[in-house]
């Protein structure tokens, strides 16, 4: 059984939850969405997060358990992966990559065990209404009162992050309370964080050598890019930023020249960068930008994990000089 829209996907699982799930997409708030619903449907279970399906888990996850616990097993599909041709009771497997071909052996194995959450490859104004019409949907069920352009505004200032929608979502119905109304002024009195502000937030925090800050903030942008090369053309744009704000500040333009010169930085955004500009000189942003070019190129090149090797590029960009 497959589905390819969120809403039938929750419903589905909500009232006739399955033992095995495949979750196709390469947006990783999405993954993170289904892997959730999937995971409230088993409340009480003990979940199991593994690098690999390997042989030995498998076989881990066909014993019976002993005291009939429910656990859920979560781990990234393989190309190759073997289906377990029977599941015990109380265990359910939830496997996800960015695609599988509908036309392969595991594609129609999958699709006839168990049920399959492919969301496809969407172009920006497709993603902007499937976010609207979950945000729209979300507030009805959370019995709140939101207006489409307040609706809009919030999808358009989270650019396409499905997870950061949810999140600051979460904010402002934490924020209103049990008011029904949520209205633009709540937006701006929240202060909702845009992925530019959590990219030159990172940039901030390297800059002041601030590693634990810079830690943390990594983990916020891994919510918009899970892919290393990714991360770093995300840092490279935040230091090119800086590097023009830095010229403009240099050659004696106040805040609102900067502001017309650079009309797509504003508010807390060309504040921040300001800041940034102020405290740093311009040769430290040049060395950094030329740091993260060579990060890339090593990246490509060597056969450290995504993990380590962003522990790493946090270490060398705090190091340079």
């Amino acid at each position: 059984m497959k589905f390819n829209q969120p809403k039938a996907f929750e419903q589905h699982v909500r009232q006739q939850p399955h033992f095995f799930y495949l979750i196709l997409t390469e947006e990783e708030g999405f993954r993170e969405w289904a892997e959730k619903i999937v995971l409230e449907a088993f409340r009480g279970a003990t979940v199991q997060r593994l690098d690999r399906l390997t042989k030995e888990k498998l076989s881990l996850f066909l014993s019976p358990s002993l005291f009939g616990d429910q656990e859920v097993f979560i781990a990234p599909l393989d190309d190759h992966e073997t289906i377990p041709a029977r599941f015990p009771p109380g265990r359910a497997l939830i496997l996800h990559g960015k695609r599988l071909l509908s036309n392969t052996k595991l594609f129609k194995e999958i699709d006839e065990k168990g049920v399959i959450f492919q969301l496809p490859a969407m172009k920006p104004y497709e993603k902007e209404k499937l976010l609207m019409d979950w945000l729209m949907e979300t507030a009805v069920k959370e019995k709140k009162s939101l207006a489409p352009d307040v609706a809009k505004k919030l999808v358009e200032m989270q650019e396409g992050h499905f997870d950061l929608l949810q999140r600051e979502w979460e904010k402002i119905v934490t924020y209103v309370g049990d008011r029904k109304a949520i209205t633009a002024d709540d937006l701006q009195k929240i202060g909702i964080r845009t992925p530019k502000e959590e990219v030159f937030s990172f940039v901030d925090a390297m800059l002041r050598g601030d590693g634990p800050f810079a830690i943390k903030r990594l983990q916020d942008l891994l919510a918009l890019e899970s892919s290393p090369i990714a991360l770093l053309k995300l840092m490279r744009s935040g230091f090119q930023n800086l590097m023009q704000v830095h010229s403009l500040v240099a050659l004696g333009h106040p805040p609102e020249a900067i502001q017309k010169d650079l009309p797509y930085m504003q508010g807390r955004i060309l504040e921040q960068l300001l800041g940034s500009a102020r405290k740093t000189n311009l040769k430290q942003v040049q060395s950094k930008l030329y740091l993260i070019d060579q990060l890339e190129t090593e990246y490509k090149n060597g056969s450290k994990s995504d993990a380590v090797f962003l522990d790493y590029v946090v270490s060398q960009i705090l190091n340079v000089a």
